[in-house]
């Protein structure tokens, strides 16, 4: 869970996406590594007064987000899904909170399968009553937090792609037809703040995202291979969990140090394939650490997740602590963590009597938030910052994302090591996200300072590229293509203009001004403000006739 005496500052950009996410509308929010979208939603998350279930594709990112598991909280199985046949959601509680949510905000969304993307649609329709049962996701703020040019969705077999590909057009959320009929604000962050320093490694990482190889191999051969000094050692940043391994035990094997073991205290439902650290710890005094997560003292930040250092010494006996000189010259002391498991549940406020939802931890695991840091795999160092990384490509990457995730990992050129020279086929970028993330980027560049028509041009790329009418926007689109007027997406006035249709109370004049205002608030595109002076003017007419027997 977010910790609420964490002080967040946002900058102009942050705060105009926060702005958008505040508005109730579905949002996908995206940008390069390092651009802040965590910080934001652990923003949004302290501002808004709505009821927000937080979900993660696996248990990591579940944890990292402070919320719970899509397969947990929506009862689904593992394995491929289709979401025309899934099993009845038989879990009383799990059917409330679903119901009781207003926002649902899903992180990694990149590593969501298409199936589970439209299995999470289903659920949501599944609990959704009257007009919200027609509506994408049952009528729920969708917010989609991720970065698609980075880690892909786990295919494990070509049935598995067959399905996705013939039935759900292809393996990434953003390519189902749900994607485009839910209408998602695209929110694109461009202020990096990771390598904020260092304007030359920006231009490579972006090369990089729209598949231009040889500019950016020609800077990173020229920078990057070969050896270098570090003012620390790097952390070995590894395709497979075999050679990270292979490297942490040959480094562990050659200390004659002190050493000491600690163990875990694991409690509640925490399965082994969730720990965020080891369940046996064995550090001995002059190993190079990671920590694990922010610490902080009377206050005052320590250290954060990330921070790199070397065993000094452990507490006296009986004591779980661990003294560690971090590579900026500080020395803390580390102690036990506790991370909690945590799932969502519908209770009664006992002062108000009324229904409220709240997390309950459900299991926890403790332990000492440190790993050996000699070696990591790129899969696990997503979302981690590095002063000075050692790339070893070995035998090279083998999935999408792999090498822009590794890369991005660094701050600097400068503190960036790869064993050998780049290879075009290291870099394996899927051509559907190219498009993607290049269209979303080309309109983003053409957005006049007054208006954001930006989203709705998204949704006319969209809808041409279901409809096989070619994939990019027309040079000669106008603006005057796209409605300018400001629009109205979240207002106790748009749920009481869908209660009343549900009555059946309107009359033949005025129904057919009413329904295509319902459909727009179905869709989640909200409506002008001229035409929400209407929708108050039909409340005021029909909200207090009596409901038809």
């Amino acid at each position: 869970m977010m910790n609420e005496d964490e002080k967040i500052v946002l900058n102009g950009e942050q705060e105009a996406a926060l702005g958008v996410m505040m508005s109730g509308a579905n949002v996908f929010l995206t940008g390069e590594a390092g651009t802040g979208k965590s910080t934001l939603v652990r923003e949004f998350l302290r501002r808004c007064e709505r009821e927000c279930v937080v979900l993660a594709p696996t248990g990591i990112a579940a944890l990292n987000a402070g919320g719970t598991t899509i397969h947990s909280q929506m009862m689904l199985k593992p394995g491929l899904l289709n979401p025309l046949a899934l099993d009845p959601l038989t879990d009383g509680n799990r059917c409330r909170v679903l119901r009781m949510a207003k926002t649902i905000i899903v992180d990694e969304v990149s590593m969501v399968r298409s199936d589970l993307f439209c299995a999470m649609d289903a659920r949501l329709r599944e609990v959704a009553s009257g007009v919200r049962k027609e509506m994408p996701f049952g009528g729920k703020q969708m917010i989609l937090v991720g970065d698609f040019m980075q880690l892909p969705p786990v295919v494990s077999d070509n049935e598995e792609r067959k399905f996705m590909d013939e039935r759900l057009g292809g393996a990434f959320a953003f390519e189902t037809d749900l994607w485009a009929a839910a209408m998602f604000r695209t929110v694109f962050l461009k202020t990096v703040h990771r390598q904020s320093g260092d304007a030359l490694f920006r231009k490579v990482l972006n090369n990089l995202r729209h598949g231009n190889f040889d500019s950016a191999a020609k800077v990173l051969n020229n920078h990057c291979v070969g050896e270098k000094t570090f003012r620390s050692p790097p952390v070995c940043l590894c395709t497979t969990n075999r050679e990270a391994k292979a490297i942490n035990d040959a480094a562990r094997m050659s200390m004659k140090g002190e050493a000491r073991a600690f163990r875990a205290k694991v409690s509640g439902r925490f399965l082994e394939a969730e720990f965020p650290a080891e369940g046996n710890l064995e550090l001995v005094v002059g190993a190079r650490v990671m920590v694990l997560c922010n610490q902080r003292s009377e206050g005052v930040l320590e250290c954060v997740n990330g921070d790199m250092g070397v065993v000094t010494g452990f507490g006296a006996d009986g004591e779980a602590e661990v003294q560690v000189r971090l590579d900026n010259g500080k020395s803390v002391t580390i102690a036990p963590h506790a991370w909690e498991k945590t799932a969502y549940s519908q209770e009664v406020d006992p002062k108000t009597n009324a229904p409220v939802m709240r997390q309950t931890v459900i299991g926890s695991f403790e332990q000492i938030p440190l790993r050996l840091a000699y070696a990591i795999t790129i899969h696990k160092s997503q979302g981690l910052s590095f002063d000075c990384v050692s790339l070893r490509l070995g035998r090279g990457c083998f999935d999408h994302g792999q090498l822009y995730t590794a890369l991005s990992r660094c701050r600097t050129l400068e503190g960036l090591q790869i064993d050998r020279r780049l290879l075009p086929a290291d870099l394996i970028i899927d051509e559907s996200v190219v498009r993607f993330h290049s269209e979303m980027e080309e309109l983003r560049e053409e957005m006049p300072s007054g208006y954001c028509w930006y989203e709705e041009a998204m949704q006319y790329y969209l809808r041409r590229m279901k409809t096989g009418n070619g994939a990019a926007i027309p040079a000669d689109v106008k603006q005057a293509e796209f409605d300018f007027s400001p629009r109205v997406y979240d207002d106790p006035a748009l749920t009481e203009l869908c209660r009343l249709h549900e009555r059946g109370v309107i009359n033949k004049y005025d129904a057919p001004v009413l329904a295509p205002l319902v459909r727009n608030v179905s869709a989640g595109v909200g409506v002008k403000e001229s035409e929400f002076v209407t929708i108050k003017r039909l409340i005021a007419k029909y909200g207090d006739l009596p409901q038809p027997a």
